[in-house]
């Protein structure tokens, strides 16, 4: 059964909270208003302002404005010419202030607007029936947003109130969300490599200006200007020490790194941190008092960038404190 059957519709919108089914009408009414407006005002060549409300886009079109549209699920309305009209148009002429019940076919016979202009007029106003049948859809199907959002993150006013309402995002807004936390994880990250670049005097500028990269500059050389690896003492495992200057991550360090992740994953954990982890391996290896300013252990960058490459670990949250991942 397809969402286009009334008693498929009927049956979604039974599933919902007054609250819910009057965002959605509301909604709906406002956006096809809109569109209205703006495909009227772009059709007669209306130069906008940023600024203009509803109001005031109305008086500038003039004649014949969308009031409001209703979808009755059957045809229960009637237009003007006495034709049962299930989508019911209802028109208001801003100078006379008259007002018609019309269906698509007899607006341009009532209101005088060409039919090509009816046209891209009802066909931009359609987009918002899709979208209703689309939060319909998804209602039925028990839908849930498919990956966790920062809880510091901003969230745009339009997603926002479909979650103070408990209803679906439309797949527009899935996609614009998306693109949020991509660029607000990019801006973390950034962030994040600062905080590093601040902490232990690495080349800023080079890594600022993409000619090496955060964690393949750590692979390459020492974290900070102490001796060579060589002039260290290699702590062994429960000693006391600071953590050597390797070249690369110790495959010691990596198998300790994988035996946790297995044992926390097969004791039924969901997540995982880079710095729980880094601090497992600093307390393994005897290295929990050798710490950066912030606190944080130093096998932390180690740790955390070898972490951010096994395909067994899905980053959920970046933050210039800590990543999460989620287990795969």
């Amino acid at each position: 059964m397809h969402i286009e059957d009334v008693s498929y519709r009927d049956l979604a919108m039974s599933q919902l909270t007054t609250e819910q089914q009057d965002f959605i009408m509301s909604t709906m009414r406002r956006g096809k208003r809109s569109a209205w407006l703006t495909i009227m005002a772009e059709i007669k060549g209306i130069v906008l302002s940023p600024e203009d409300d509803e109001e005031v886009i109305a008086r500038k079109i003039g004649g014949w404005i969308l009031d409001h549209f209703d979808d009755l699920g059957t045809r229960d309305g009637k237009c003007e010419c006495g034709q049962s009209l299930r989508y019911v148009y209802h028109v208001t002429h801003i100078e006379s202030k008259d007002s018609l019940s019309l269906g698509s076919t007899c607006i341009e016979r009532y209101t005088g607007l060409d039919a090509k202009t009816v046209e891209a007029v009802i066909k931009g106003m359609k987009v918002f029936d899709f979208e209703k049948d689309e939060i319909l859809q998804k209602v039925v199907n028990n839908w849930m947003l498919p990956f966790d959002i920062p809880s510091d993150l901003v969230v745009p006013t339009d997603i926002q109130q479909h979650f103070d309402v408990g209803l679906p995002l439309l797949d527009r807004q899935v996609s614009r969300l998306k693109k949020l936390i991509l660029k607000y994880r990019h801006e973390q990250k950034r962030s994040f490599d600062q905080q590093f670049l601040s902490e232990n005097g690495i080349r800023r500028k080079e890594i600022e200006q993409g000619t090496i990269d955060l964690f393949s500059f750590m692979e390459e050389s020492a974290i900070t200007t102490e001796k060579a690896t060589s002039d260290k003492v290699v702590v062994p495992r429960n000693g006391k020490g600071e953590v050597p200057n390797f070249n690369v991550i110790p495959e010691t360090w990596k198998d300790v790194i994988q035996e946790k992740l297995q044992e926390m994953k097969m004791g039924g954990e969901t997540f995982v941190t880079s710095l729980q982890i880094s601090n497992y391996v600093a307390q393994v290896f005897g290295y929990d008092q050798d710490r950066y300013l912030t606190g944080k252990p130093r096998t932390y960058f180690w740790v955390a960038s070898y972490m951010d490459k096994l395909h067994s670990l899905e980053v959920v949250e970046v933050y210039i404190e800590d990543i999460t991942y989620r287990f795969k």
